[in-house]
């Protein structure tokens, strides 16, 4: 499938024609497959021929199956759109929701805006971030990942391996919670230590009103972790112990 993705590392937007095409050689059949008399299934040469190193065997014919294409079937092959790539540090998540409907709940992954693209944190450890909501509406925090190749926030959708936060914090209300500092990855710009803050409201009727979250963050005490943790442990002995 020619055009499923589109590179950018630009910071300015950029609206271009986006053309998708499925299956623009018709190899693949939209139809009924043609068979022999003994009852399988009739190949044909695509006109082309393998190559090396991909093929072990090259300038062997690549065949096809032999299709009576059904009616228009190949009509909708072809797509064409004006898409806006947005800055950096945006995407779906900071993208006016589609429908109405969408704009309502913590789990959704829509009209957020971006407060903190690019903050510090010591690589794996755990964080605790105290907010305050200044505002009359809930807001929903969700923290991301930040890319130190891009520089930037990663816009992470709400079932994303890369969000690392998203919580609700009530109007005129202050919430502590905790998150876990990004760790290193595999690839050797990506060494950890650096996160995202996006900020939406909870029912955003009024379509992408101002955050009105005041935070910070600070290293948590890891003995409030460890201690839970061995409590646990020791509630599970005695339970196996009774």
């Amino acid at each position: 499938m020619d055009g499923c993705y589109y590179s950018k590392t630009n910071l300015q937007t950029y609206t271009s024609n986006f053309v998708a095409s499925v299956n623009p050689k018709s190899w693949l059949c939209e139809g009924n497959k043609i068979k022999n008399q003994d009852g399988t299934i009739k190949f044909v040469g695509t006109g082309e021929f393998t190559s090396s190193p991909t093929f072990k065997k090259p300038n062997q014919s690549i065949n096809k199956w032999d299709c009576n294409s059904s009616p228009g079937s190949l009509n909708n092959n072809v797509e064409n759109i004006n898409m806006t790539i947005p800055l950096d540090g945006n995407g779906l998540l900071t993208s006016p929701c589609l429908d109405a409907n969408q704009n309502i709940g913590p789990k959704r992954d829509c009209e957020f805006q971006m407060t903190k693209p690019f903050e510090s944190c010591t690589p794996s450890t755990l964080m605790k971030l105290s907010c305050y909501n200044i505002g009359l509406e809930a807001q929903v925090i969700r923290i991301c990942e930040s890319s130190i190749e891009l520089g930037t926030g990663t816009a992470c959708r709400y079932n994303d391996s890369f969000t690392l936060l998203n919580e609700i914090v009530l109007p005129t209300q202050s919430k502590t919670m905790y998150f876990r500092c990004p760790g290193p990855k595999d690839v050797p710009a990506e060494v950890g230590g650096k996160y995202s803050i996006y900020v939406g409201n909870l029912f955003n009727i009024n379509n992408n009103a101002l955050p009105s979250l005041m935070c910070q963050a600070t290293t948590s005490s890891t003995f409030i972790l460890f201690n839970f943790e061995l409590l646990l442990v020791l509630c599970l002995m005695i339970f196996i112990l009774l």
